[in-house]
């Protein structure tokens, strides 16, 4: 018998060889792309949240009307929460500090209603006197069983709102005078402590 030398490799062997590493690298390249995919898809996930928090923050700090604020009366330890373009501010009316008058931004910008012309806000114990002209002789504390939503009990004093019955300036509309008294009758019945 003849022997042959058996060096090297055949086609057959190679072609198998071959077709392994092909194999290999196709693989290895479908990993990597859907990798790469995968990272594109998370990180454009991420930058569109980020981009619509940021806009969520621009639009909470930019945009006033949806911006929650406070009309706070700290003398008083009260305050409420509004949202909207205006603004209130306020100052005392005779009383000893027992009745605030309350001024409008819009209002003193438009019609120069700067000392009053949204309202007045009372603040009572139950043994004051009632401003019922029903029952002159009532106190807030009687008066509460009659007209139960005049009031807005915060801690141990009764809030109320009185309309304001004069128009604050010779220009003002009578609409706008009474959004701000509306606005601000609101605010009353959401008064509550403020924080510590």
């Amino acid at each position: 018998m003849k022997k042959y030398n058996q060096k090297g490799f055949t086609a057959v062997e190679g072609l198998l060889i071959a077709i392994i590493v092909l194999m290999i690298g196709f693989i290895g390249y479908y990993v990597y792309h859907s990798q790469q995919q995968a990272n594109k898809t998370l990180n454009s996930a991420q930058a569109e949240g980020v981009s619509t928090s940021a806009a969520k923050k621009t639009s909470t700090s930019g945009n006033a009307s949806s911006a929650t604020r406070y009309f706070t009366i700290s003398q008083w330890g009260v305050r409420a929460p509004y949202s909207g373009t205006d603004s209130f501010t306020f100052s005392y009316s005779a009383g000893g500090g027992t009745s605030a008058l309350v001024i409008s931004s819009n209002l003193a910008k438009t019609y120069g209603c700067t000392t009053f012309g949204a309202g007045q806000i009372a603040k009572s114990s139950a043994d004051d006197p009632a401003n019922d002209p029903a029952n002159p002789s009532a106190t807030v504390g009687e008066d509460i069983t009659s007209n139960p939503s005049m009031y807005t009990k915060v801690g141990s004093y009764y809030y109320s709102f009185a309309h304001d019955n004069a128009a604050c300036s010779d220009s003002v509309t009578v609409d706008a005078q009474n959004a701000a008294n509306d606005t601000v009758k609101a605010l009353v019945a959401k008064l509550q402590i403020i924080p510590q």
